[in-house]
């Protein structure tokens, strides 16, 4: 499938950064990678948002408790904000080791044009 789509300026410098610093061989090549990005965070919103249903049901299913202190909430702002964190971090290295995972098995996008001109060109 062959797409074109007009990119904002800010989008275009982007590309050009990621391009010259040699990360990306192609603009092929980036878009392809931001796709598998964008569909690993996708999956991980869709874990995420599983799990925090299941979390509120479990509290909702649960017996009334005390009131809690101010203490308390604190205490609970600075677990979930640890917990954010690592959560942003997994997601980094999680979408880090996907990355290298399909550079090792597609190659570049300048590894797969090569290959498929010259199968091309020995079939004639």
């Amino acid at each position: 499938m062959i797409i074109d789509a007009a990119l904002p300026p800010h989008l275009q410098q982007f590309v050009r950064e990621k391009l010259a610093s040699g990360e990306f061989r192609s603009e092929t090549e980036l878009v392809h990678t931001a796709l598998h990005l964008l569909e690993e965070q996708s999956h991980s919103s869709e874990e995420f948002t599983a799990w925090l249903k299941h979390e509120i049901d479990k509290g909702m299913e649960s017996k009334p408790s005390e009131p809690v202190s101010h203490k308390y909430w604190e205490q609970l702002r600075g677990r979930f904000r640890s917990g954010a964190m690592n959560e942003q971090k997994a997601f980094a290295e999680r979408t880090h080791a996907r990355l290298e995972r399909l550079r090792a098995e597609y190659g570049t996008f300048s590894d797969s044009t090569k290959f498929i001109r010259e199968d091309r060109d020995a079939r004639g």
